[in-house]
């Protein structure tokens, strides 16, 4: 009986990923095709005081779309200061309230092309950051 399950559970999984494969490639969309989305990593970067038994889990989602920064917390952070810096210095400073699926949208507009790194900045001291380019 469990053999039966499992091949009954194997095989509906291998239907639906085809059917989802099929279909994925037949989705259009109307959306400008100005430029897409770059996924900016947000790691942490505070020293680590021992061995990790697992990945540590997100805590920011982070992307940029034409000319902004999108920020999605995945994880209640609680007050954090936020500064983006690029060669000529901080671009753009802050201080949020980073609930779990807080959202926080940073226009870049007018930024000098180049190199960017974004820190958050926990009031414990935890620090995150993730570099990106414009």
């Amino acid at each position: 009986m469990k053999k039966l399950i499992f091949t009954s559970i194997v095989f509906i999984s291998a239907v639906f990923c085809a059917y989802s494969t099929a279909n994925a490639s037949s989705v259009t969309t109307t959306a400008d095709p100005v430029s897409p989305a770059e996924e900016i990593e947000i790691k942490d970067i505070t020293a680590a005081g021992g061995l990790l038994r697992s990945a540590p889990l997100p805590v920011v989602s982070a992307w940029l779309l034409n000319a902004q920064m999108n920020l999605t917390f995945l994880q209640d952070l609680g007050m954090v200061n936020i500064t983006v810096t690029g060669v000529q210095g901080a671009v753009y400073q802050t201080s949020f309230a980073a609930a779990d699926g807080a959202e926080l949208v940073i226009d870049t507009e007018g930024w000098s092309a180049g190199d960017y790194t974004i820190t958050i900045v926990r009031s414990n001291g935890k620090t995150f950051a993730g570099d990106f380019e414009l």
